[in-house]
């Protein structure tokens, strides 16, 4: 029998899976132990306050790599 990876993925505690990223009909659904939420974009591009905290790349594995800002991130307390 094949195994299927995104079941494999939710029997983890914690997971978040992404469907469609960055288009108009995106979903998440995001898993915290027992608890489950799932989020439907609403088609339109958010904003906020904030600071860029650093840069993503994906690599050829198609794996993503994140590097943070040197010295302008939040600092831990």
């Amino acid at each position: 029998m094949a195994s299927n990876p995104v079941l494999q993925a939710m029997a983890r505690q914690d997971v978040t899976v992404i469907t469609d990223a960055g288009k108009p009909s995106m979903e998440m659904i995001v898993k915290k132990g027992e608890q489950i939420e799932h989020f439907k974009s609403n088609g339109q591009t958010g904003q906020g306050e904030g600071t860029k905290a650093g840069v993503a790349y994906r690599m050829k594995d198609g794996s993503v790599v994140y590097v943070p800002e040197s010295g302008g991130g939040a600092r831990p307390q």
